[in-house]
Parts: C-alpha cells; structure tokens; sequence
C-alpha cells in the first residue's frame, strides 16, 4: 500500500542528499520563525462529510462520515472558551449507532465504545480526567443505550456488565474505581501488561478480574467473541491493547488522530519502534477486513484512511531527516573562538538537534525555504507541531540508525544509487502486519 509513496519519497530524498553531501561545510543562517496555527479543522479536507448524530439509538451511522459535533463542546482544543477545572467540554453525551450492537460514547474530550448485548453493556473505555461531571455525563450515555431509569437507576433496563481497558492512562480509565464501586459484579477486561503497571507503579486504576495473557487474544460478551490484541511491547504506553467488536468496530486509543497528526511532542509514542509497528498492526487489520471504522478515544469516529495518513506522515518525516541532517553538519554548532566549546556537549547536541527538526519542519510545511525541493506533506500547514515531531524522529535517527562508517562509504563511492540504497535500508518499514504476526518468537 506504502511502497509506491516510499519509492517517490525515497528518490526525492536521495536527489537531494546527492546534491547536499558538497555543501556539509556551509554555515547555516539564523532562521526567524513566525507562529503559524496549530491546528486545521477536518472540515477543511475535501474528502470528509460530517452528518449530525442521529436522535434514533437503531441508526447506523453512514460509510465514510464522522460525527458534525458543535465546536463548543469539543472544547479548548478547538479553540472555544477555555474550560475551568472539573468542567467538561461538552455540556451532554452524544451517543451514535456505529455499526450492529455496537455505539460509539462522546462524554468530553474522549469517547468510548459501548456493546448492547441482551442482557447488559460492555464499555469499552471510561475517561477519568474531569471529575465528577464527567462520570455523570458518562453515566447518562450508558443510561441511554442501557434503557435505565435516569442516570443513577438501572432499573429494568440493561445494566453494565463488563468493562475493557485498552492502556494504563488515567485519562481513559480513571472512572474505572468509580465503576467498580458503582457497579460490584463488574467484570474488568485489560492486558496482563496493564495490570503489572498498576501493580508495579501503584497507579489508581481498577485492576483487572480477568487478565488478557497473551499479546493475540480476545474474550467472550454474551457468546460474542472481542478480539483484544497487545502486539507491541512499548508503543503509547508498555501495554497498549486494541479491541474489536463483533461488528468490526476497532477501539485503538492515542494512537491515531481522525485526519489531524499526532499528539504534542509526539505523546504518542513512548518509543518510537513500537508506535510505528501498532500503526501497521492497526493497517493490517484493516487490509484484512477485520475493522471498518473505529473510535480513537478522542472526539470523532475514525477510519482506516487515518491510519493510512498518519503512516504516510511518519514515512515523510523519516524521509526528510535525511537531507536536513545533511545540511546541518554538526560542526557548525561549534564555537571556533572558544576551544572548550566541544566539552559542553548537552549544548551542541541541543542546537544540533533543534536546527535539524526545524529545517524538517519547513520541509514538511512547505514554508519557503532555500534549497528546499516542493512540499513533501501536502496537507501540512502547522509548522511548529511538525518541527516537534521532527525532533522525536532526528533523536531516533541519529541515536539508532545512523552508521557514520556506512555513510562514509557510500559517498566514498561515488555512486549515487549507493547512498540511495543505504538510505532505503536505514527506513522503518511502513508496510501493513498481518494479524498476528508475533514481532518477538523465541529462538
């Protein structure tokens, strides 16, 4: 699926490298940045159609759409009134068929999945970051899709049975102690990763009555078989797992973003090896038809074009390091009038760091530059965030994948495929897993 837009991002690179690999002695100039916005509403990309979430809890939700949510309620992300402490964004839950039994739960700034089996829920996810009118407004999504009485009274309708967690963060499992509490006979489903963090780092979170042992695995709701996968050690955090419902509906959270890039200082990624394999994982599972659209566990619902995306992204990212790297010997961070320069290293490293991830970030952004081929990333327009990311990729690079022999040699030889070819091994792979692919056999 990748390979085409490898090949393209590869030969860009590599007419660049051959080209920078004279200039490596060229003292870089001071770049003065101005601040561009952060964030791009989805409603700007061509692609995407939004509909309203239906009033009917028997209404699936469209092919292809996402949910039109009122900016309001999704809070200060999106640039509405800043939200006061132990306030939640979004003043009701917003409750959507997605796909057979299972709906998808938008409470504040996080969502979940919830499953209506005969006889009771299986929440997938609970949030924990806002307090109690938080744990209300989730209480009143459960209360809609359950037929209960009002939000504290089950009554006769449907009452939470079974709750899945998908990583150790507070912000999306913290409600499960409120849960528990509210609800005894509770059946907790997590990984057995997620339990040796809550136990090993006496985080307060609900430990799990059934644990998941093995990294490809799954549980039983009512005769229904969830899958619930952990394929990585260390992605997000060491114990992300994903679920999917009977209904092919995937639960994959801080992974991926619905059309936007990832988090923050790429927040997403404990480690940088792990993240990329969960997003192939997540695209293999896809190509296999085993999900068709997802919840992300932030805002709107998602589909397998993020995952798409946000691989394409990364593959850029890693594409580009390699000409700003070029550009940017580390020499010139040097000070030629003070000798002992070369003993505060932390110093060097840092402007080395930073001018690379800059330079990246222009790159990315399609910001006029000198030198610099067209925009690689086309629907890039937030500098800063790129330039953040960028850091994160130079640090991988640089730390774990450049060889300065290998490189020696291959512009030694003047060849200018062999540096191509260097470059092409040195990539992560982007391609999709298959299911089950175990990344760790035993020798």
């Amino acid at each position: 699926m990748f390979s085409h837009a490898r090949n393209l991002l590869l030969f860009s690179v590599g007419c660049v490298l051959v080209g920078s690999v004279s200039a490596q002695g060229q003292t870089a100039q001071p770049q003065v940045v101005e601040p561009i916005v952060n964030f791009t509403p989805s409603e700007d990309l061509a692609h995407e159609v939004f509909v309203s979430p239906s009033l009917s809890l028997d209404e699936e939700l469209a092919p292809n759409v996402r949910l039109a949510l009122p900016e309001s309620d999704i809070g200060f992300l999106l640039g509405a009134p800043s939200v006061t402490p132990g306030q939640a964004p979004i003043e009701q839950p917003y409750v959507q068929l997605l796909r057979g039994r299972t709906y998808t739960l938008l409470y504040n700034v996080f969502s979940s999945l919830v499953y209506k089996g005969d006889r009771g829920l299986l929440l997938i996810d609970c949030g924990g970051h806002f307090g109690a009118v938080e744990r209300e407004r989730l209480m009143a999504g459960l209360a809609r899709i359950g037929g209960w009485d009002s939000p504290t009274e089950v009554g006769d309708g449907l009452p939470l049975k079974a709750l899945a967690i998908t990583h150790p963060h507070a912000d999306h499992c913290g409600n499960s102690v409120f849960l528990q509490q509210r609800f005894p006979n509770l059946r907790i489903i997590a990984s057995r990763w997620y339990d040796d963090e809550v136990r090993l780092n006496n985080l307060p979170l609900a430990r799990p009555t059934r644990k998941i042992r093995s990294r490809f695995g799954g549980f039983f709701f009512e005769g229904q078989r969830f899958t619930f996968n952990t394929p990585v050690r260390t992605a997000h955090t060491s114990a992300d797992s994903y679920v999917i419902t009977p209904d092919r509906v995937l639960m994959a959270v801080d992974i991926v973003q619905s059309d936007r890039l990832p988090f923050v200082d790429m927040s997403v990624a404990r480690d940088m090896f792990g993240y990329i394999q969960m997003l192939r994982f997540l695209a293999g599972e896809a190509e296999a038809g085993s999900w068709d659209v997802a919840s992300w566990g932030h805002f709107n619902v998602g589909y397998p074009r993020d995952v798409e995306m946000t691989l394409e992204y990364l593959e850029a990212l890693f594409a580009t390091w390699t000409f700003a790297f070029l550009d940017n010997p580390i020499e010139q961070f040097l000070d030629p009038e003070n000798p002992l320069s070369e003993l505060n290293i932390a110093v060097v490293l840092r402007n080395f760091f930073d001018r690379v991830a800059e330079d990246m970030g222009f790159a990315m952004a399609g910001l006029p530059q000198p030198s610099r081929p067209g925009r690689l990333w086309g629907d890039t327009r937030f500098f800063e965030l790129v330039r953040d990311h960028g850091a994160r990729v130079h640090e991988l690079k640089f730390l774990s994948f450049f060889n300065s022999f290998e490189f020696e040699q291959a512009v030694a030889s003047g060849d200018p495929s062999a540096v191509v070819a260097l470059i092409n091994s040195r990539i992560p792979d982007f391609d999709p897993i298959p299911p089950g692919t175990d990344l760790y056999p035993r020798n």
